[in-house]
This record gives structure tokens, C-alpha cells and sequence, in this order.
């Protein structure tokens, strides 16, 4: 079953506002200039110009000519990441104009998430994909900042917007390997693993780091946990009566796989079974059989309850660590 986009009721409601007018989005992006996402990310970004387009709304790229800015949406409003010094700076570097942040997740356990709202005085309007990071950020925001609820902008795409599919030639089983693993707690501080993992330290420390990221990234080999296995496996034996092949790869990871491997990967899935938010959420679009892996944190626990749970053909499946 292909399933419908999904309703933005609220959002479209605060679009409205603009309607005929001009945005300019922040980019999110390091100190290098280099986008901070996956192919997951590309997704979000896909749905949101999108959905904004179908909203009347025209890009412009000059935040100067802007009648508003507009944040994409994605999981890096988190503690965790980059994301924090990132988002302040870019919500604060222009106060006078209204700011939308389209839905996001949220954690930041030990930072005061208010601080990034410090300098503003225009509109401002936050959305959430989740219930917990609704609870989690409200609290915080003054009452002038508007917390609303919506939906991961991938959402907004279709079958359509994707081509032919090639049915049943694999089961795509997509780990993440990162500090978000379902193995891990995140309400725990934790680190992130060695740059280069197995490569001697002595090479690691010659190279730049965005360097030594890339190596490890690549070097490293793409085996699964033996849990993560043994549920493919388990699955696959139950879910098919005749041979298909078993197709294990993060293919949200830019450094490996490029966004036409991610989207082929998964179009030619006959089950995707995946600890990955956006592989599960192009799968379950298509109409794929898909079983999403959660973990402790709420963001992919928190999204099938408030934007799959309706789709017969996707479950969401305990942590199996």
C-alpha cells in the first residue's frame, strides 16, 4: 500500500502568514560549509522546499530580502551534536525577522535551550515531530516563542516524487553505526567513537580531521551487530517464503552511499528492516514492508507513534539490544 501525505494542519496554518512573500533558508551546515546531514537529511530538505513551494511561498537568497527564515527540519537540534552553537547562531544573527524551524527533534539535557532564542524579538515559531520534544523544549521558551506540533517534512513527498520501483529484488537491513545506535542510552552523556577506530594513532594524528572522519567512515567495514543480524535473519526466514538475498549497508551515509544509492536501495526493497528514521520513512512511503528498530531515545519511538502508527505495513519493534 502506498500511503497518502500527510496533513500539516498547523504548519500550513502558519505558512498562510506568508503566502506570496519571501524566504530565505538558514543553511545548516560546519564551519567548513558542508551540509550537516545524511541522505535521510536530503529527504527532509526535498519535503520541505516541497511543501513550502506549494504554500506560495518564493525563495530568495539574500536573508535581507526574506519576509521570513525558515530552518529545516531534522534531528540535530540535539545536545549530542554540533547543532546547539550551530542553530544559536543562525537563529540570533537576524532578530528583527520572523524565524519558522520546521519539525524537529529535540534533547538537550544539560544545556538551557532558551539561550539560542536569547537575541529575538520577531515571531518565532518552533515545531516539533514528536510529543516528547514538545514536553521537553516548552517548558523552556518564552510564552512569545510559539511551540507547535507537526510532521517530519519527508512526509511530504510521494511515490511520485520518487520514479519506478523494482520490487522484491533484496531485504535492505540499514544499522546505523554512530553515537545514536538503539544501543545507547542518550539520556547518558557519552562520546563519540576514535576518529579512525583501527587506524594507528600516531597516522590518525598526522591528518586534518575532516580527513581522518572520511577514512573512518570508509575503512571501516559495514558488519552488522550479531543482534542486528540475527533479527534480520530470523525476520527474513519467517517473512519470505522463496531466497532473496539480504542487502546489509547504511545507505544513509553520505561517504558511502550517494542520495541515487540510497533512493534505488530502498525502492528495490521487498522488506526494509532498519534502525534509520528516513530509511524506514522512504520505505513506508513506498508501500514497502518495513520494521523500524527504536532504541532509548525518542525521536524514532516518538515519530512512528505520531506519524506511522496508522500504516498497517510498518512496525515498530523494541530495542533487540
Amino acid at each position: 500500500m502506498v500511503h497518502a501525505a500527510i496533513k500539516q494542519e498547523e504548519l500550513t496554518g502558519v505558512l498562510a502568514a506568508y503566502r506570496g512573500g519571501t524566504a530565505y533558508w538558514l543553511p545548516l551546515v560546519d564551519k567548513r560549509g558542508k551540509d550537516v546531514g545524511n541522505n535521510g537529511d536530503v529527504l527532509i530538505e526535498l519535503g520541505s522546499r516541497k511543501f513550502c513551494e506549494e504554500a506560495g511561498i518564493v525563495n530568495v537568497a539574500l536573508p535581507e530580502k526574506a519576509d521570513v527564515l525558515i530552518v529545516r527540519g531534522g534531528g540535530r537540534m540535539s545536545g549530542y551534536q554540533l547543532a546547539y552553537n550551530l542553530i544559536a547562531g543562525l537563529w540570533n544573527n537576524f532578530p528583527n525577522k520572523p524565524l519558522i524551524v520546521l519539525p524537529s527533534s529535540y534533547y538537550f539535557p544539560e544545556k538551557d535551550f532558551a539561550h539560542v532564542l536569547r537575541s529575538r524579538s520577531a515571531p518565532t515559531h518552533i515545531f516539533c515531530r514528536e510529543e516528547r520534544s514538545f514536553e521537553h523544549i516548552s517548558p523552556q521558551l518564552p510564552p512569545y516563542v510559539q511551540v507547535l506540533m507537526g510532521h517530519d517534512m519527508a512526509f511530504c513527498l510521494s511515490v511520485d516524487d520518487f520514479g519506478a520501483r523494482h520490487i522484491g529484488e533484496h531485504i535492505l537491513a540499514v544499522e546505523r553505526n554512530d553515537y545514536e545506535h538503539p544501543s545507547n542510552d542518550l539520556a547518558k552523556p557519552s562520546s563519540e567513537p576514535s576518529p579512525l577506530g583501527h587506524i594507528k594513532a600516531g597516522f590518525a594524528n598526522k591528518l586534518p580531521r575532516p580527513v581522518a572522519r572520511s577514512l573512518r567512515n570508509r575503512l571501516r567495514p559495514e558488519t552488522p551487530s550479531p543482534e542486528f543480524k540475527l533479527f534480520v535473519e530470523t525476520t527474513a526466514s519467517e517473512y519470505v517464503a522463496s531466497q532473496v538475498p539480504i542487502r546489509y549497508g547504511d545507505v544513509s551515509n553520505q561517504r558511502r552511499y550517494s542520495q541515487a544509492d540510497f533512493y534505488n536501495l530502498v525502492k528495490a526493497s521487498k522488506l526494509t528492516v532498519t534502525t534509520r528514521l528516513h530509511v524506514g520513512i522512504l520505505s513506508a512511503l513506498l508501500g514497502i514492508d518495513t520494521k523500524l528498530i527504536a532504541g532509548p531515545y525518542h525521536k524514532l519511538r516518538g515519530i512512528y507513534s505520531h506519524s506511522m502508527s496508522d500504516m498497517s505495513h510498518v512496525e515498530l519493534v523494541d530495542s533487540i539490544w
